[in-house]
């Protein structure tokens, strides 16, 4: 259960992450709201992106906990 708190919490970070640094290069270069946005869009692909993997793993490893008929362990 630890694995997929920590999965979440990566995903979160990953938005805040990308949005602060899009903030940051749009203050930067004075370039308001294109590398906000930018940024949110790389942060919310890096979120996607970390869910699908993390359901991934913990379908494999449910999949290992189980016998092919779903009767319990092997």
């Amino acid at each position: 259960m630890g694995v997929a708190y920590q999965g979440a919490m990566e995903s979160v970070f990953a938005i805040a992450l990308g949005t602060g640094a899009g903030w940051w290069a749009d203050r930067h270069f004075d370039t308001s709201p294109l590398w906000l946005i930018t940024g949110a869009t790389i942060g919310f692909a890096a979120f996607a992106l970390r869910l699908y993997r993390l359901g991934s793993t913990l379908n494999a490893s449910a999949g290992e906990e189980t016998s092919p008929d779903g009767d319990g362990p092997e």
